[in-house]
């Protein structure tokens, strides 16, 4: 007899500091890479972006100086690798996935993202490994229905990529984060550090 997986308690169990608020956003960067590392993609060819998502500015700052940045509400993150076709959502809707075992992943690292915010929403263009032809997945993960809202479509010929939405920064994480680009930037090349150099 096998055992149940309750998501909402494997959530509840996940740790994640509040002085680690970035962690998530670590967390799909690296995704990406081993994304276009599984594409095959030359890296020449190959692109990460990161889109910060802010909250609109409410008042009106009458202190003399550079006006300070509006709270981080979110990031989306973007690549062009392989994309979420059948074996990769497979993976991502198992909870503990050993699919990417040999590159160090333990399955957990999406189950920081709804620690830190209140939803996600995918969405990714790849080829099919049976047809060949191009699709377009898109779903939505959060903490009351886990993997919800899946469309799955064949679609004409479209660029190949996949864009990752975090949603909801919690607040208590939003104020630990460091605001500005340049020091999102630094923290992501010092955790990425390895992947970087190989």
């Amino acid at each position: 007899m096998s055992l149940q997986t309750n998501f909402a308690g494997r959530l509840r169990n996940t740790n994640l500091p509040i002085a680690h608020s970035l962690m998530p956003l670590f967390d799909a960067v690296i995704n990406s890479i081993h994304a276009i590392e599984e594409s095959g993609r030359d890296l020449t060819s190959s692109s990460i972006s990161i889109e910060i998502q802010r909250t609109q500015q409410s008042f009106i700052e009458l202190k003399p100086g550079p006006e300070p940045l509006p709270n981080i509400n979110g990031f989306f993150i973007r690549d062009n690798g392989i994309g979420f076709n059948d074996t990769n959502f497979d993976s991502f809707s198992t909870l503990d996935s050993l699919h990417k075992e040999e590159k160090g992943g333990r399955g957990i690292g999406r189950l920081l993202w709804l620690k830190a915010f209140t939803s996600v929403h995918i969405s990714s263009f790849y080829r099919n490994e049976v047809t060949g032809k191009i699709s377009h997945r898109q779903f939505d993960f959060n903490k009351d229905e886990a993997v919800c809202n899946v469309i799955t479509e064949e679609v004409e010929t479209q660029d190949l990529y996949t864009e990752v939405q975090l949603n909801g920064f919690l607040p208590k994480y939003q104020k630990s984060c460091p605001k500005t680009p340049e020091s999102i930037a630094s923290e992501l090349i010092d955790h990425c550090l390895w992947y970087f150099i190989r």
